[in-house]
């Protein structure tokens, strides 16, 4: 056996409270999600990338107001233990939920994780769809032949065949490639 010792210096503080926060939840063996509020939670989430803990709370009492508040907090905090959906654990801790982002993937947590204004290389996978977001990649809107210029935490830049550029944030970039508007070459 080995061991190795950690001073609490090298510790993210907020990755062990949110491990902390979810402890019992990871004890427990994972439901199937399955059930509709589950679905819902899930489906929401899809199509809100980067909702906060509470506004994602907030519209799922609003659509299911049969839903008990301490009950659904713990379907959500479930499906984050479970993967289903995620948070980043190192930014944001669960105590404090209107800062808590959640994301329908690793890929878009990690992608709003990175601070710096250094680009990363996200792929984005649905279906048979994939594509990266880094500079220089091409991709197809709706047809039309489109280029990353640049990205960063908050939005995607992109350059058509004409020099236009526009941005998208990156939660309108998601939706329209979700909704098979933008894939890639």
């Amino acid at each position: 056996m080995n061991y190795r010792f950690v001073s609490s210096t090298q510790l993210n503080s907020i990755r062990v409270r949110n491990w902390n926060w979810l402890e019992d939840y990871f004890k427990q063996p994972f439901p199937s999600f399955e059930r509709q509020s589950d679905l819902e939670i899930i489906s929401f989430v899809r199509s809100q990338p980067e909702i906060t803990f509470t506004e994602l709370l907030q519209n799922i009492q609003a659509i299911n107001s049969n839903l008990v508040s301490a009950s659904l907090v713990d379907r959500i905090n479930l499906a984050i233990a479970a993967e289903k959906m995620f948070i980043n654990f190192n930014t944001e801790p669960l105590s404090e939920p209107d800062r808590v982002r959640i994301f329908p993937n690793q890929e878009l947590a990690t992608a709003y994780e990175e601070k710096s204004p250094a680009l990363s290389v996200v792929s984005f996978t649905g279906g048979v769809n994939h594509l990266s977001i880094e500079v220089g990649a091409a991709l197809s809107w709706d047809g039309q032949y489109w280029e990353i210029t640049n990205s960063s935490p908050e939005n995607i830049y992109l350059k058509n065949t004409d020099g236009k550029i526009i941005n998208l944030s990156n939660k309108e970039f998601y939706n329209l490639f979700l909704q098979g508007h933008i894939s890639g070459y």
